[in-house]
Protein backbone atom coordinates (compact mmCIF):
# COMPACT_ATOMS: atom_id res chain seq x y z
CA UNK A 1 0.00 0.00 0.00
CA UNK A 2 0.76 3.44 0.02
CA UNK A 3 1.52 5.64 2.78
CA UNK A 4 1.75 9.34 2.44
CA UNK A 5 4.53 9.11 -0.31
CA UNK A 6 5.54 5.43 1.14
CA UNK A 7 5.14 2.23 -0.60
CA UNK A 8 5.11 -0.24 1.47
CA UNK A 9 3.52 -3.66 2.00
CA UNK A 10 1.05 -4.31 5.05
CA UNK A 11 2.53 -8.09 5.50
CA UNK A 12 6.40 -6.50 5.47
CA UNK A 13 5.76 -3.92 7.96
CA UNK A 14 3.89 -6.99 10.52
CA UNK A 15 6.94 -9.45 9.74
CA UNK A 16 9.76 -6.73 10.25
CA UNK A 17 7.92 -5.52 13.76
CA UNK A 18 8.09 -9.34 14.88
CA UNK A 19 11.62 -9.21 13.71
CA UNK A 20 12.54 -6.85 15.59
CA UNK A 21 10.91 -8.11 18.65
CA UNK A 22 12.97 -11.60 18.04
CA UNK A 23 16.15 -9.29 17.94
CA UNK A 24 14.72 -7.71 21.66
CA UNK A 25 14.62 -10.95 23.02
CA UNK A 26 18.04 -12.11 21.79
CA UNK A 27 19.94 -9.07 23.49
CA UNK A 28 17.72 -9.26 26.56
CA UNK A 29 18.75 -12.79 27.09
CA UNK A 30 22.13 -13.14 25.46
CA UNK A 31 21.25 -15.89 22.81
CA UNK A 32 24.61 -17.37 21.36
CA UNK A 33 25.40 -17.76 17.77
CA UNK A 34 23.29 -20.74 16.95
CA UNK A 35 20.48 -20.43 19.14
CA UNK A 36 17.54 -22.49 17.83
CA UNK A 37 14.35 -20.30 16.43
CA UNK A 38 11.85 -22.31 17.19
CA UNK A 39 8.84 -21.20 15.79
CA UNK A 40 6.14 -22.41 18.40
CA UNK A 41 7.99 -20.99 21.21
CA UNK A 42 8.31 -17.67 19.90
CA UNK A 43 5.13 -17.46 18.81
CA UNK A 44 4.31 -18.20 22.37
CA UNK A 45 6.41 -15.34 23.43
CA UNK A 46 4.93 -13.28 20.87
CA UNK A 47 1.54 -13.95 21.53
CA UNK A 48 0.81 -14.32 17.84
CA UNK A 49 0.05 -17.22 15.40
CA UNK A 50 2.99 -19.82 14.03
CA UNK A 51 2.21 -17.82 10.07
CA UNK A 52 3.51 -14.58 11.09
CA UNK A 53 6.64 -15.41 13.17
CA UNK A 54 7.17 -18.11 10.25
CA UNK A 55 7.67 -15.13 8.09
CA UNK A 56 9.27 -12.61 10.55
CA UNK A 57 12.11 -15.58 10.60
CA UNK A 58 12.33 -16.03 6.83
CA UNK A 59 12.76 -12.08 6.73
CA UNK A 60 15.81 -12.54 9.30
CA UNK A 61 17.43 -15.49 6.89
CA UNK A 62 16.99 -12.65 4.42
CA UNK A 63 19.22 -9.93 5.97
CA UNK A 64 21.15 -12.45 7.04
CA UNK A 65 20.50 -12.27 10.48
CA UNK A 66 19.04 -16.12 10.71
CA UNK A 67 20.78 -19.15 8.83
CA UNK A 68 19.43 -22.48 8.41
CA UNK A 69 20.86 -25.17 11.25
CA UNK A 70 22.25 -28.78 9.98
CA UNK A 71 18.96 -30.21 12.20
CA UNK A 72 16.48 -28.29 10.21
CA UNK A 73 14.65 -24.76 10.96
CA UNK A 74 16.47 -21.30 11.31
CA UNK A 75 19.05 -20.03 14.46
CA UNK A 76 20.76 -17.15 15.03
CA UNK A 77 23.37 -16.30 12.83
CA UNK A 78 25.10 -13.83 15.27
CA UNK A 79 25.10 -13.37 18.80
CA UNK A 80 24.27 -9.80 20.01
CA UNK A 81 26.72 -7.32 20.12
CA UNK A 82 28.76 -8.72 17.48
CA UNK A 83 29.18 -6.87 13.84
CA UNK A 84 27.09 -9.28 12.06
CA UNK A 85 23.81 -8.56 14.64
CA UNK A 86 23.24 -5.58 12.68
CA UNK A 87 19.48 -4.15 12.97
CA UNK A 88 19.85 -1.89 10.00
CA UNK A 89 19.57 -4.39 7.57
CA UNK A 90 15.74 -4.83 8.32
CA UNK A 91 13.30 -2.86 5.86
CA UNK A 92 12.46 0.59 7.33
CA UNK A 93 9.07 0.97 9.01
CA UNK A 94 6.48 4.08 7.59
CA UNK A 95 4.63 3.10 11.17
CA UNK A 96 7.41 4.15 12.97
CA UNK A 97 8.06 7.24 10.93
CA UNK A 98 4.25 8.61 11.65
CA UNK A 99 4.94 7.19 15.04
CA UNK A 100 7.59 9.62 15.79
CA UNK A 101 5.70 12.54 14.07
CA UNK A 102 2.76 12.05 15.60
CA UNK A 103 4.79 12.71 19.28
CA UNK A 104 6.98 15.26 17.49
CA UNK A 105 3.27 17.23 16.29
CA UNK A 106 1.57 16.70 20.31
CA UNK A 107 4.97 17.94 21.56
CA UNK A 108 4.98 20.60 19.57
CA UNK A 109 1.07 21.47 20.49
CA UNK A 110 0.04 20.92 17.17
CA UNK A 111 -2.03 17.51 18.27
CA UNK A 112 -3.93 17.79 21.69
CA UNK A 113 -4.22 15.59 24.50
CA UNK A 114 -6.16 13.00 23.46
CA UNK A 115 -6.67 11.52 19.20
CA UNK A 116 -9.02 8.27 17.95
CA UNK A 117 -8.01 6.30 15.35
CA UNK A 118 -10.57 7.82 12.41
CA UNK A 119 -8.94 11.62 13.50
CA UNK A 120 -4.99 9.99 13.05
CA UNK A 121 -6.11 8.25 9.82
CA UNK A 122 -7.63 11.76 8.29
CA UNK A 123 -4.65 13.56 9.69
CA UNK A 124 -1.97 11.64 7.59
CA UNK A 125 -4.07 10.15 4.66
CA UNK A 126 -3.89 6.71 6.49
CA UNK A 127 -5.87 3.52 6.27
CA UNK A 128 -7.69 2.80 9.47
CA UNK A 129 -5.57 -0.16 9.55
CA UNK A 130 -2.16 1.65 9.49
CA UNK A 131 -3.47 3.89 12.22
CA UNK A 132 -4.64 1.45 14.50
CA UNK A 133 -0.96 0.11 13.99
CA UNK A 134 0.39 3.45 14.87
CA UNK A 135 -1.16 3.79 17.97
CA UNK A 136 -0.50 0.22 18.88
CA UNK A 137 3.31 0.91 18.51
CA UNK A 138 2.83 4.04 20.76
CA UNK A 139 1.16 1.88 23.16
CA UNK A 140 3.61 -0.98 23.09
CA UNK A 141 6.22 1.93 24.08
CA UNK A 142 4.15 3.35 26.65
CA UNK A 143 3.62 6.81 24.69
CA UNK A 144 -0.42 6.38 24.53
CA UNK A 145 -2.83 4.50 25.73
CA UNK A 146 -6.80 3.17 25.40
CA UNK A 147 -9.48 5.49 26.78
CA UNK A 148 -13.41 5.09 27.08
CA UNK A 149 -14.78 4.74 23.73
CA UNK A 150 -12.44 5.68 20.86
CA UNK A 151 -10.26 7.62 22.16
CA UNK A 152 -6.34 7.05 22.79
CA UNK A 153 -4.64 9.57 25.24
CA UNK A 154 -1.14 10.46 25.63
CA UNK A 155 0.52 9.45 28.94
CA UNK A 156 2.97 11.85 30.64
CA UNK A 157 5.77 12.36 28.79
CA UNK A 158 8.97 14.78 28.81
CA UNK A 159 6.75 18.27 28.43
CA UNK A 160 8.55 20.52 30.58
CA UNK A 161 10.84 20.90 33.17
CA UNK A 162 9.24 19.04 36.41
CA UNK A 163 8.43 16.20 33.86
CA UNK A 164 11.98 16.09 33.10
CA UNK A 165 13.27 16.43 36.58
CA UNK A 166 10.82 13.53 37.25
CA UNK A 167 12.37 11.72 34.58
CA UNK A 168 15.60 12.11 35.35
CA UNK A 169 15.18 11.33 39.16
CA UNK A 170 13.61 7.65 38.09
CA UNK A 171 16.32 6.75 36.14
CA UNK A 172 18.58 8.06 39.12
CA UNK A 173 16.77 5.15 41.05
CA UNK A 174 16.26 2.39 38.61
CA UNK A 175 19.49 2.93 36.37
CA UNK A 176 22.47 2.85 38.61
CA UNK A 177 20.64 -0.13 40.74
CA UNK A 178 20.94 -2.26 37.90
CA UNK A 179 24.63 -2.11 38.10
CA UNK A 180 24.23 -3.19 41.80
CA UNK A 181 22.51 -6.34 41.26
CA UNK A 182 23.98 -8.88 42.92
CA UNK A 183 23.63 -11.20 38.97
CA UNK A 184 24.58 -8.13 37.03
CA UNK A 185 26.59 -10.09 34.16
CA UNK A 186 27.00 -8.23 31.28
CA UNK A 187 27.60 -10.12 27.78
CA UNK A 188 31.36 -9.93 26.77
CA UNK A 189 30.70 -9.42 22.81
CA UNK A 190 27.68 -6.97 23.55
CA UNK A 191 29.86 -4.70 25.76
CA UNK A 192 32.81 -4.92 23.48
CA UNK A 193 30.48 -3.80 20.52
CA UNK A 194 29.10 -0.92 22.59
CA UNK A 195 32.50 -0.37 23.30
CA UNK A 196 33.76 0.08 19.63
CA UNK A 197 31.13 1.79 18.73
CA UNK A 198 31.02 4.66 20.93
CA UNK A 199 34.72 5.00 20.67
CA UNK A 200 33.68 5.71 16.35
CA UNK A 201 31.48 8.14 17.54
CA UNK A 202 34.30 10.22 19.40
CA UNK A 203 36.37 9.85 16.54
CA UNK A 204 34.33 11.33 14.10
CA UNK A 205 34.70 14.79 12.67
CA UNK A 206 32.48 17.11 14.94
CA UNK A 207 32.21 19.73 12.30
CA UNK A 208 30.16 17.20 10.11
CA UNK A 209 26.27 16.89 11.39
CA UNK A 210 25.49 14.18 13.49
CA UNK A 211 23.31 11.11 12.47
CA UNK A 212 20.74 11.84 14.93
CA UNK A 213 18.44 8.63 14.21
CA UNK A 214 21.70 6.48 14.33
CA UNK A 215 22.93 8.47 17.80
CA UNK A 216 19.47 8.02 19.64
CA UNK A 217 19.58 3.93 18.98
CA UNK A 218 23.14 3.33 20.03
CA UNK A 219 21.90 5.70 23.07
CA UNK A 220 18.69 3.55 23.63
CA UNK A 221 20.97 0.22 23.50
CA UNK A 222 23.59 1.71 25.59
CA UNK A 223 20.81 1.84 28.63
CA UNK A 224 18.71 -1.10 27.56
CA UNK A 225 22.21 -3.28 27.86
CA UNK A 226 22.40 -2.22 31.62
CA UNK A 227 18.87 -3.05 32.57
CA UNK A 228 19.36 -6.34 30.50
CA UNK A 229 23.14 -7.02 32.04
CA UNK A 230 21.76 -6.78 35.81
CA UNK A 231 19.65 -10.29 35.85
CA UNK A 232 16.80 -8.62 36.86
CA UNK A 233 13.91 -8.76 34.75
CA UNK A 234 11.85 -6.55 36.13
CA UNK A 235 14.58 -4.00 36.37
CA UNK A 236 15.42 -4.51 33.05
CA UNK A 237 11.59 -4.08 31.98
CA UNK A 238 11.51 -0.97 33.54
CA UNK A 239 15.00 0.55 31.99
CA UNK A 240 13.39 -0.54 28.62
CA UNK A 241 10.27 1.16 28.77
CA UNK A 242 11.70 4.20 30.32
CA UNK A 243 14.63 4.38 27.44
CA UNK A 244 11.89 4.09 24.61
CA UNK A 245 9.31 6.78 26.05
CA UNK A 246 12.43 8.64 25.75
CA UNK A 247 13.56 7.53 22.52
CA UNK A 248 10.49 8.68 20.42
CA UNK A 249 10.69 11.61 22.22
CA UNK A 250 11.29 14.85 19.89
CA UNK A 251 12.78 17.03 23.27
CA UNK A 252 15.23 14.27 23.60
CA UNK A 253 16.37 14.42 19.82
CA UNK A 254 17.40 17.62 20.54
CA UNK A 255 18.90 17.41 23.34
CA UNK A 256 21.18 14.68 22.17
CA UNK A 257 22.11 16.82 19.35
CA UNK A 258 23.55 19.70 21.42
CA UNK A 259 26.04 16.89 23.34
CA UNK A 260 26.72 14.34 21.43
CA UNK A 261 30.22 14.49 22.48
CA UNK A 262 29.80 14.56 26.24
CA UNK A 263 27.22 11.73 26.17
CA UNK A 264 29.17 9.42 24.26
CA UNK A 265 31.95 9.75 26.35
CA UNK A 266 30.49 9.39 29.30
CA UNK A 267 28.96 6.24 28.10
CA UNK A 268 32.49 5.14 27.12
CA UNK A 269 33.67 5.52 30.59
CA UNK A 270 30.88 3.51 32.26
CA UNK A 271 31.56 1.25 29.52
CA UNK A 272 35.08 0.63 30.18
CA UNK A 273 34.68 0.95 34.30
CA UNK A 274 32.34 -1.83 33.60
CA UNK A 275 35.30 -4.05 31.61
CA UNK A 276 37.59 -3.17 33.86
CA UNK A 277 35.03 -5.05 36.64
CA UNK A 278 34.64 -1.44 38.47
CA UNK A 279 30.86 -1.61 39.09
CA UNK A 280 30.67 0.70 41.69
CA UNK A 281 32.54 3.06 39.53
CA UNK A 282 30.82 2.56 36.51
CA UNK A 283 27.62 2.92 39.18
CA UNK A 284 29.04 6.26 40.32
CA UNK A 285 29.49 7.69 37.06
CA UNK A 286 26.34 6.44 35.47
CA UNK A 287 25.06 8.69 38.00
CA UNK A 288 26.99 11.69 37.90
CA UNK A 289 26.03 11.07 33.59
CA UNK A 290 21.84 11.45 34.54
CA UNK A 291 22.94 14.18 36.80
CA UNK A 292 24.85 16.26 35.06
CA UNK A 293 21.70 15.82 32.12
CA UNK A 294 19.65 18.21 34.34
CA UNK A 295 22.38 20.93 34.04
CA UNK A 296 22.88 20.66 30.09
CA UNK A 297 19.51 20.24 28.99
CA UNK A 298 18.08 22.52 26.27
CA UNK A 299 15.00 25.12 27.02
CA UNK A 300 11.46 23.25 26.41
CA UNK A 301 10.10 26.41 24.68
CA UNK A 302 12.77 26.90 22.51
CA UNK A 303 13.11 22.92 21.58
CA UNK A 304 8.82 23.29 21.15
CA UNK A 305 8.96 26.58 18.96
CA UNK A 306 11.80 24.80 17.13
CA UNK A 307 9.58 21.88 16.36
CA UNK A 308 6.62 23.74 15.90
CA UNK A 309 8.46 25.81 12.97
CA UNK A 310 9.95 22.50 11.07
CA UNK A 311 6.20 20.87 11.10
CA UNK A 312 4.60 23.83 9.94
CA UNK A 313 7.08 24.68 7.31
CA UNK A 314 5.59 24.35 3.75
Amino acid sequence: MTIAGHTEDDGLTRYAALARQILDAAEAEGWPTGHRLAEPRLAERLSVSRTPVRKALELLERCGLARRSEKGGLELAAEPGSPGFDRSRLPGSATEEFARTLVAEHFAGLVGEQITQAELAARYGLPRAAALEVLEALRRDGVVERSEGHHWLFTPGLVDDASFAESTRYRILIEPAALAEPGFSPNPNRLEALRRQHAAVLAEDPSVPPRLGELMELDAEFHAFLGDSSGNRFLAAAIRQHTELRRVGEYHRQAMRDRVHEVFAEHLAILDAIAAGDLAGAAARLKAHLEAGLDRRPAFDKVRALAFRRLTRR
